[in-house]
């Protein structure tokens, strides 16, 4: 009996003993938590979806993952920041768009031989994922696909054929990439702030590069190899180490130079994209097949001092030498037609500049910044100047024009006008002058003309002392530009606009230099409800200008009386009230405000104060229902003596004879 009460007893441990077990495996192994379906192909149920406990999200199936037209619109995006790894199985070709964007805590990702492509933002802003090894079956990577991504190392196979625009923008940590000989096309920005990238290897077969491709990257030197036939001007813009870039010889479509220039051949002259930031040529002297110089060309080339242009050229491009802040000079010669919108924009050292005579066109802020120039002159073949063309120019005290222009000319004033001087094209800002009043032939205030774009205060440059203490703009001007009159920031005291109706362009008072400013107690005179008046209550400048309200009304009888925003003052019953305005204290007038009539009076009921008697007047009172200090009284007659009918008929009898008697002695003397 006893042997077999222990065997029951063994015989129950062991059942207990395995349902735990059984129960503590099941406790272990990873629940699925949500699953769906991902296809491309009919309803979708060609690939499926799964979630577990453990963070794994797994594909299944066969062919191309569901493309989500957004973000939000990926069917687990809610579940996204849950989601460690990622495994797609054999069969899975493609990972859709958008499909595993801000999956922050994404670690790995398995990739299948399968695969073909990732889609357009596969994988964005994905910054857990250490590394990216491609295989050689994948073909193509999509716009953005691993756009924010901070791999460590990005290693690419032979088979890929393009690589999409901003398929790696701002990957920001690998700092090498071989690019496999399979690639065909590099597109916009696919490379672009890369800040650590500093090595760069492009195959033969490459046929394009897209624009800003390896923008804002650490490159030191690039080889383009002869198979290219296509590379945007801005495909290396702002690569801030580049020394040289150097092009196979028997490329038919570029070259380089000496200099480590890149150059394009044309069938009319040749075009200069790029001259590398960092080259350490000084003095550089332009190929003479050169015609044209592109876009951001030369932009902030540091060590660039001289520079020879050759006769031939045609077209500078926009920005093409922006902040070459050691370029000292600059003769144009006669062949340019054209100068780009911010040609020479923050040449700070630019101190000889020279225009050659057949220049037609100078664009938007040409030259603005170039602190040093003191003089030059626009030539007669000038018909076309953008607006802030020469913006910073604090030592030029007056501009000189060809007097056979046909377009501008130079006032006495020392300004820049259009010819028939309807048009005030630009103020010469280094003028030591303390006022300016616009003569009355101008309708027009071109953007930036008095604009003196003053320096940082800690400027290697020093700073713009300022001179204008005023401006007076006359009645004529029916249009002022933007930023316009905004010029001394330290000492302008105001501005004076006399004509009611005149357009004025946002920000025509401030300065976005440092934040936004307006100087210390400037005023803005108008007259009240003008367009004056308006353009102080922007909000910009509500939320800037820490001071009391910087317009002043103007009086229409005689501008130089006083006036003061007046409170507002409540109507009485007597007298009428205003709401709050402009005031004229020598006027006694308001020239803004609404007028309010008179309220009149309310009056209660007369009261008795003082009953009135035989001997003594009586007096009653009534009081003004909205103001009880306004009172009304009025006498009440004496009483009349008491008397009975027969006195009253004696005294009837009495007067009658007496009157009668007086008839009769008027008769008489008759």
């Amino acid at each position: 009996m006893m042997k077999k009460t222990v065997s029951i007893l063994l015989t129950i441990l062991l059942v207990l003993g395995t349902v735990a077990f059984a129960m503590t495996a099941a406790a272990e192994e990873p629940a699925i938590v949500n699953q769906g379906y991902c296809g491309a192909e009919g309803d979708g149920t060609n690939l499926t979806w799964t979630l577990d406990s453990d963070g794994l999200f797994t594909v299944s199936g066969t062919g191309a993952m569901q493309n989500f037209t957004t973000d939000f619109a990926v069917t687990w995006y809610r579940l996204r920041n849950s989601i460690q790894s990622v495994v797609l199985e054999e069969g899975v070709t493609t990972v859709g768009a958008w499909a595993f964007n801000e999956c922050r805590n994404l670690t790995s990702f398995t990739i299948p031989s399968t695969l073909r492509e990732f889609c357009d933002y596969a994988f964005r802003d994905c910054p857990s994922i250490p590394s990216l090894s491609i295989p050689g079956t994948v073909e193509h990577i999509g716009h953005g696909a691993f756009v924010y991504a901070n791999f460590a190392t990005v290693t690419l196979s032979y088979g890929l054929k393009t690589i999409g625009d901003y398929a790696f923008w701002s990957c920001n940590c690998f700092k090498t990439v071989e690019i496999p000989d399979s690639v065909t096309r590099i597109g916009d920005g696919a490379f672009g702030y890369n800040l650590q990238l500093n090595s760069i290897t492009l195959p033969e077969g490459l046929k394009e590069i897209g624009k800003k491709a390896f923008q804002h990257t650490s490159i030191g030197s690039v080889d383009i190899p002869a198979s290219v036939t296509s590379i945007d001007e801005t495909a290396f813009e702002d690569c801030w180490h580049l020394t040289g870039i150097h092009v196979e010889p028997a490329n038919t479509v570029y070259y380089s130079d000496d200099g480590g220039s890149l150059l394009q051949y044309g069938a009319d002259g040749d075009r200069l994209l790029c001259h590398p930031e960092k080259s350490p040529v000084e003095n550089y002297v332009i190929p003479a097949s050169v015609t044209e110089i592109g876009n951001s060309a030369f932009y902030r080339c540091s060590a660039l001092k001289t520079l020879t242009m050759p006769e031939g050229l045609v077209t500078i491009g926009n920005k093409a030498f922006n902040d070459c802040d050691k370029l000292t000079e600059i003769t144009i010669p006669d062949s340019v037609t054209t100068i780009g919108d911010f040609a020479f924009l923050d040449c700070t050292s630019l101190a000889s500049l020279s225009l050659g005579g057949g220049v037609a066109t100078i664009g938007t802020g040409a030259f603005s910044h170039c602190y040093q120039i003191e003089s030059f002159e626009i030539p007669d073949s000038v018909t076309s100047i953008g607006d802030h063309a020469f913006g910073g120019f604090v030592r030029l005290q007056a501009y000189s024009v060809d007097p056979d222009n046909p377009a501008y000319t130079a006032g006495e004033d020392g300004c820049l006008y259009n010819k028939d001087k309807t048009v005030l094209v630009a103020y010469p800002i280094g003028k030591p002058d303390t006022t300016f009043d616009i003569p009355d032939t101008v309708t027009t205030i071109a953007p930036y003309a008095f604009n003196s774009n003053v320096l940082y205060e800690n400027s290697t440059y020093g700073t713009y002392p300022g001179h204008l203490e005023s401006i007076t703009v006359p009645a004529t001007v029916t249009r002022i530009g933007t930023g316009a009159l905004a010029n001394n920031r330290y000492g302008m005291r105001y501005i004076k606009i006399l004509n009611p109706n005149c357009a004025i362009g946002s920000d025509a008072y401030v300065y976005w230099i440092d934040g936004m400013q307006l100087p210390r107690g400037f005023k803005v005179y108008g007259y009240a409800g003008s367009t004056a008046e308006a353009s102080t209550y922007d909000e910009e400048i509500a939320d800037w200008y820490y001071g009391e309200d910087i317009f002043v009304a103007l009086c229409p009888a005689d501008d130089a009386h006083a006036t003061i925003k007046a409170e507002a003052t409540d109507p009485t019953c007597t007298e009428p009230g205003h709401a709050a305005g402009w005031y004229c204290e020598d006027c006694g007038a308001y020239l803004s405000g609404e007028a309010q009539l008179a309220l009149g009076h309310a009056w209660g009921e007369w009261e008795v104060i003082r009953p009135a008697t035989v001997d003594e007047e009586g007096l009653m009172r009534r009081v003004c229902q909205k103001d009880p200090t306004h009172v009304e009284e009025q006498v009440i007659p004496k009483l009349k003596p008491n008397t009975n009918v027969f006195q009253e008929f004696i005294e009837m009898i009495k007067t009658f004879f007496e009157n009668f008697a007086e008839w009769i002695r008027r008769l008489f003397r008759w």
